[in-house]
């Protein structure tokens, strides 16, 4: 039976009030505990035993973070770095302000770049399809050089443009004062969830130029390289994205892969091997993948409460989602999965179908919330009589009840 929401049925339903208000909802706020017999989740907030120092697992499919560990704590990215100026040269290559076979002039600072390199000689020609290979698979620092002096003449100007990128992707834990993550700089950091959002975007963004990240080898002046994400060569259905490695950060890699039609990212960070590295990464996905499985708990438009109105002509409207939700879900933990309604009190006349109401807030059996999305009316209730709304007011005054018709 859908719950009809009232105060005065306190027999059927217990109503406490909410400490949080969550939007531009106003105070005050009450739930109703709703118990749907579809599961929980891990905590967001739940770790995976791994000696990583930072990591993050998420189900895009479901966009959800299935286990994290110190994923908002900054960390220094080192080659991680090369994501975001991969990002830029996708962006203005789609835009049009780019071009593949453009070609730029190695500098001598490009060529006296140490570290991991495409090999890059003084004053060669190289085009831009070359130098993005050289950053993805042979993970070039000589190659970023080039790029952003190609791109912006200056590595220092193309750091600030990355910064804007940052900013405009809402990745405000993350600031670059270099384009390659080496050598180390206290002042260059980002966090695991920053990482995994500039991932995702990537993929979203960019979904022809990503293939360039499934590239398993390259060869550029004669010198072939394989590339550096070893979840490349291991059948679980990666397909990108970057490794980073300094002293002072230890191993980290940013991944994803496809399980049918789910894509999983993974970034992990602070490890110290590249072997550890492969394991703990490879490990995550597999579990992402075999111990959450999406499962529907809310259908778009199906009726899930009746909110009671004030001084409307009709005494409750149905109340839904505008989308079907479903959520990446553990087996044993399925009948914990606890999912509250927030709605304003009392609910006033006119409301129309599709207008806002309140929230749908999923939460764990330890407190976690796993996802809020918007409660919506799927009817309406037009204002009553004048008459109506005075005898309906009186009611209120005196009985703390109001009524429809």
């Amino acid at each position: 039976m859908i719950p009809r929401l009232s105060p005065s049925e306190k027999t059927l339903h217990t109503m406490k009030p909410c400490t949080r208000t969550r939007g531009k909802m106003p105070a005050p706020i009450w739930l109703l505990l709703l118990i749907l017999m579809v599961g929980s989740a891990l905590p967001a907030s739940a770790q995976i035993s791994t000696s990583a120092t930072h990591y993050l697992l998420k189900d895009l499919s479901t966009n959800q973070i299935l286990s994290e560990k110190n994923s908002e704590e900054k960390m220094y990215p080192a080659s991680l770095t090369k994501l975001m100026v991969v990002y830029v040269a996708f962006d203005k290559i789609q835009k049009g302000e780019l071009d593949l076979d453009a070609v730029y002039t190695v500098s001598a600072r490009a060529r006296a770049q140490r570290g991991s390199r495409m090999f890059l000689e003084v004053n060669s020609s190289v085009t831009v399809e070359d130098l993005l290979r050289g950053i993805i698979v042979q993970s070039g620092n000589d190659a970023t050089i080039a790029l952003a002096e190609g791109m912006f003449g200056s590595v220092e100007e193309f750091v600030a443009v990355m910064n804007e990128y940052a900013n405009n992707l809402n990745l405000f834990s993350t600031r670059y004062t270099n384009t390659n993550g080496w050598p180390h700089d206290p002042a260059h950091y980002t966090t695991a969830a920053d990482t995994a959002e500039l991932v995702e975007r990537t993929i979203t963004d960019f979904p022809e130029l990503y293939a360039l990240y499934r590239e398993r080898e390259f060869t550029y002046n004669n010198i072939r390289q394989e590339n550096r994400n070893p979840l490349l060569f291991r059948k679980i259905g990666a397909d990108g994205l970057k490794t980073g490695n300094t002293n002072e950060s230890g191993y980290s890699l940013a991944g994803s892969a496809l399980f049918g039609d789910r894509r999983l990212v993974v970034v992990v960070s602070g490890l110290k091997s590249k072997r550890d590295r492969a394991v703990a990464s490879e490990r995550l996905l597999r579990m992402g993948a075999s111990d959450w499985t999406p499962v529907p708990v809310l259908k778009r438009d199906k009726v899930i409460a009746q909110i009671p109105v004030f001084l409307g002509d009709q005494r409750y409207v149905a109340a839904g989602v505008k989308q079907d939700i479903v959520l990446s879900l553990t087996e044993k933990d399925r009948e914990l999965l606890e999912t509250y309604i927030a709605f304003e009190k009392p609910l006033r006349a006119p409301v129309m179908p599709g207008q806002k109401i309140g929230t749908v807030q999923f939460i764990d059996a330890s407190g976690n919330e796993l996802r809020t999305v918007e409660l919506i009316a799927l009817t309406g209730s037009e204002n009553q009589s004048s008459i109506g709304r005075i005898i309906a007011s009186l009611g209120y005054i005196f009985t703390g009840i109001w009524h429809g018709k």
